[in-house]
């Protein structure tokens, strides 16, 4: 079943491109099985060049945006099933209480805020200090490699081996909702 996936993440030179890198990583897997991906970034030029370069469709906000308004519209408009995020600029915790009331699956990647603690998932690397019992949903440990293939680099996901829930799980789960 073909979902419509929302992520929101952000590149730039003061954040670096650790956060857009994996989340491009992720939306061509979740493209590669069909589904509609979106990407919703600040209007940082790095960010929008490495979307083009995918060729994901994006929503770019204002540079004065209501940042509710803005992530609802969007869910409204797309009619988003799923939400991943992978930001850390003050992330509205109602917008995942909203979000989990329209029956949307939402993930956190390498989240520290509170409001990835609502999450339905949150991943993080391995060296990452959280308590997962303060979390409501499931925690995973994951982290990005970067590999030869066809004689170019990429990135890609992995989890730590011994945690059998890996990024590959969030792509099951995408695909089975």
């Amino acid at each position: 079943m073909n979902k419509n996936i929302l992520i929101r993440c952000d590149a730039s030179k003061e954040i670096g491109l650790g956060h857009i890198t994996r989340c491009l990583v992720l939306a061509n897997e979740l493209r590669d099985d069909k589904n509609r991906v979106y990407f919703a970034i600040k209007n940082y030029e790095i960010a929008i060049e490495k979307i083009k370069e995918q060729q994901f469709d994006m929503i770019v906000a204002d540079d004065n945006f209501d940042y509710f308004k803005w992530i609802e519209d969007i869910i409204e408009q797309q009619k988003i099933d799923i939400f991943i995020g992978d930001v850390r600029d003050g992330f509205p915790i109602e917008l995942i209480s909203y979000m989990k009331n329209k029956n949307i699956l939402t993930v956190a990647i390498d989240e520290p805020s509170e409001y990835s603690k609502e999450c339905d998932l949150c991943f993080y690397p391995p060296h990452a200090s959280i308590d997962k019992s303060k979390y409501k949903g499931k925690v995973s440990m994951v982290f990005a490699a970067l590999e030869k293939v066809n004689g170019s680099f990429s990135y890609r996901m992995i989890a730590e081996p011994t945690d059998k829930s890996t990024l590959g799980e969030l792509v099951s789960v995408c695909k089975n909702i």
